[in-house]
């Protein structure tokens, strides 16, 4: 599997209304949601028993991406509709 470019500037944006059930970028059925905040060990593994979740870091912004491909990294984000 050949990883996508890592350079923000290169890579395309994947958008998606939904979770998607396979990777936009590698189709592997490996896409998480991307949770954000401090979370203590105990909050993961509720989370991991929950489904497929990632963390997204304590900083939060209006571009942040919803889901990220465990397998190849890339980020998926929901449509902005902003006014």
């Amino acid at each position: 599997m050949e990883l996508p470019d890592m350079d923000p500037n290169k890579r395309p944006r994947y958008e998606s209304a939904q979770k998607p059930l396979k990777c936009p970028a590698c189709a592997e059925p490996t896409v998480a949601t991307v949770v954000y905040g401090l979370i203590d060990p105990e909050g993961w593994e509720k989370l991991r028993k929950k489904g497929h979740y990632v963390s997204g870091g304590c900083c939060v912004s209006d571009d942040n991406p919803t889901w990220s491909c465990s397998s190849c990294h890339v980020d998926i984000h929901r449509p902005f509709h902003g006014s």
